[in-house]
């Protein structure tokens, strides 16, 4: 009897790393088996890949199945399993996630090679037929939790109850020798994960020049009811148990998967994409009692991210790859005559200056394409001046204050303030130890900035204090787009299998209590 990777996710079942691992490596390597290592056929979907008692995987003929890059379609499988929906699980290795969200597309990285897919994935399984076995045997058991996948389950007979005996002496000499193994176990791998993210701080500190650093003590225990401090100074504010997220534009209404939310600097209107690959460029005005209107600006067939409408709503900036290479282009506001303006090289992420004269972008290095440092584009003269010089890393942001002279970005477990005048810069480490720092987005007073700590919900800086505040426990949440009155924060987030893109209102105990410029 075989079984499918679709009922082992129906039944709910909260996998080991290393049997997730070896589920999906026993896949990848099936998928090269069926097609004679061609990497650009696609995986059949969950119901037609099936395990069999003996732990031996086996892709089904199923028609044609979904279409798509085998490295995506394997990085989602690698999720699904590792985190079922409503599942209690335990902690997932960092770089395992980052493994998954990177192969996934769900963040902006480029995605691995399949044979860097398999290498990385095999130092966290292996798929022996053994393990596979193991799965098998345990979820054969599990009663299928979702009723879609209930359709295709096969019923399983009641296994015989084993009657109690009294254990031998074997049995307990046994039982201690499992339980010694497993702690060395533990204690091993809890050894390798520290010393995983001191290398990792030892890359960073060798990449830093010129930089302020803010001091960071350990984090520690928050109370149930009153925020406690974590590294930085920083807390757990109320708000991420109390701030209750609003949905801004969902992807049912607009029929794909939405991203990137940027707002017009009146407020009333909206930019985004929508859709993986390709994906189109989308505007969405904005009514008073939350209906919207959305209108395609660009569906050219081609991966179109970060739409941003410039200052005085004439221009629209964005990233894509319509000629190949990952580039920043400006067109009109209405979508058209689009004009490459990051020349040679992958460049990403443009952000409007206050003035709208400037962009800030990320560009790759053309020596190591895996480092991106941020750069500023004179859009008059195409001339470009480097902001950042990191070595290690891929920059994200940046975002402008809003005197035009400073900018916020996040390379690795840092925030970053760059001040373009004397080319000094400000850091914030991470709240969380060794956790990616993503997206940062400074608000329009320019005396908060708002970002994600990779798997841990959304942060608060104080400008001023440096104090971190984790105002929203959402996970997935990302790429985020303050409203031009400072009140509330655009983002988008994964819900019930759909990215969509919601809002919620900052606290005024964490914007501070100054008013705002008007």
């Amino acid at each position: 009897m075989n079984l499918s990777y679709a009922e082992i996710v129906g039944r709910g079942v909260a996998l080991p790393v290393d049997e997730a691992a070896a589920l999906v490596l026993a896949a990848a390597r099936g998928l090269q088996a069926a097609t004679n290592g061609d990497v650009a056929s696609s995986l059949p979907p969950l119901d037609c890949i099936v395990v069999n008692r003996a732990g031996r995987v086996t892709l089904l003929p199923c028609g044609e199945g979904s279409a798509g890059d085998p490295v995506r379609q394997l990085g989602a499988m690698l999720h699904v399993l590792l985190v079922p929906d409503g599942a209690t699980h335990a902690p997932v290795p960092g770089p395992l996630m980052l493994l998954a969200a990177r192969a996934a597309g769900e963040i902006d990285l480029p995605r691995p090679s399949l044979t860097e897919f398999e290498q990385v994935l095999s130092r966290f399984g292996s798929s022996e037929p053994a393990i596979l076995a193991s799965v098998y045997r345990r979820c054969v058991r599990r009663p299928v939790v979702e009723d879609s996948v209930a359709a295709h389950a096969t019923p399983v007979p009641p296994r015989p109850v084993p009657v109690p005996r009294e254990p031998r002496d074997h049995d307990r000499l046994r039982t201690a020798v499992v339980a010694a193994a497993a702690v060395a176990v533990l204690t091993l791998l809890a050894i390798a994960n520290l010393l995983f993210f001191e290398w990792r701080s030892e890359q960073a500190e060798s990449s830093r020049s010129h930089r302020i650093e803010v001091p960071q003590p350990e984090p520690q225990t928050t109370p149930a009811r009153e925020p406690a401090p974590r590294a930085n100074g920083s807390r757990d504010s109320a708000a991420a148990r109390d701030v209750e997220p609003a949905p801004l534009l969902t992807a049912s209404l607009v029929g794909a998967d939405v991203f990137s939310p940027s707002f017009s600097n009146a407020g009333n209107e909206l930019v985004f994409h929508a859709g993986r690959m390709p994906s189109a460029l989308m505007r969405a005005s904005l009514g008073a009692q939350g209906q919207a209107n959305v209108v395609p600006l660009v569906r050219d067939g081609a991966a179109n991210f970060h739409a941003t409408l410039s200052p005085d709503g004439r221009w629209l900036a964005y990233d894509s790859d319509r000629d190949g290479t990952r580039g920043v282009y400006i067109a009109h506001a209405d979508g058209t005559e689009p004009q490459k303006v990051s020349g040679d090289g992958y460049a990403a992420v443009p952000h409007w200056s206050p003035d709208g004269r400037r962009l800030a972008l990320l560009r790759a290095e053309s020596t190591r394409p895996r480092v991106w440092n941020v750069w500023i584009l004179d859009v008059a003269t195409r001339a470009m001046m480097r902001v950042s010089r990191h070595t290690v890393g891929q920059a994200w942001g940046a975002s402008w204050f809003p005197d035009g002279n400073r900018i916020a970005y996040s390379v690795e477990d840092r925030l970053v303030i760059a001040d373009l005048r004397d080319g000094t810069t400000r850091v914030v480490r991470s709240p969380v130890r060794g956790r990616l720092v993503r997206t940062p987005a400074v608000s329009p007073d320019g005396r908060s900035i708002v970002f994600q700590v990779y798997r841990d919900g959304v942060w608060l800086l104080s400008v001023a204090t440096g104090i971190t505040s984790r105002v929203l426990a959402d996970r997935a949440a990302e790429e985020f787009a303050w409203a031009p009155d400072g009140g509330r924060v655009a983002y988008h987030t994964r819900r019930n299998g759909a990215w969509s893109l919601f809002t919620f209102s900052v606290p005024r105990t964490d914007r501070g209590s100054l008013p705002r410029p008007s």
